[in-house]
């Protein structure tokens, strides 16, 4: 056991496959800490099948996140999305609330319709 170890680890590096290095504090908060859950929820008048998407911060260790950053592919929707909620900056990354404050325990919630859907991974937060 490494029981001489007397440095406290405060920055730690996550690598994912295909995706940028992404630097996260330790012990404060990290993007599968906020979940994205999506589900069918009927169609538009164009008959195009439509989502629900929430968003919900359940980081347990800070008392709220920002900048919140989700791998979101080529993000579209035949129906309007506040951009003040959720908004494609470029490919592959959108930006939610703006990138404000999420408090823990918070919903986010918005629509979008397309004829597939979206993978909709966090992939960014700072605390």
């Amino acid at each position: 056991m490494f029981t001489n170890i007397s440095k406290k680890v405060t920055h730690m590096m996550i690598i994912t496959k295909g995706d940028p290095v992404k630097s996260v504090l330790a012990g404060d908060c990290r993007p599968n800490e906020v979940e994205i859950f999506q589900s069918p929820s009927g169609y538009t008048g164009g008959h195009v099948p439509k989502y629900t998407v929430q968003i919900t911060n359940m980081a347990a260790k800070v008392s709220s996140v920002h900048d919140i950053h989700v791998a979101c592919g080529e993000f579209s929707s035949t129906m309007q999305v506040d951009p003040k909620v959720f908004l494609r900056l470029q490919n592959n990354d959108c930006l939610v609330k703006d990138g404000g404050e999420m408090k823990v325990g918070e919903i986010i919630s918005f629509d979008y319709a397309n004829i597939l859907p979206y993978k909709l991974v966090t992939s960014s937060v700072e605390c």
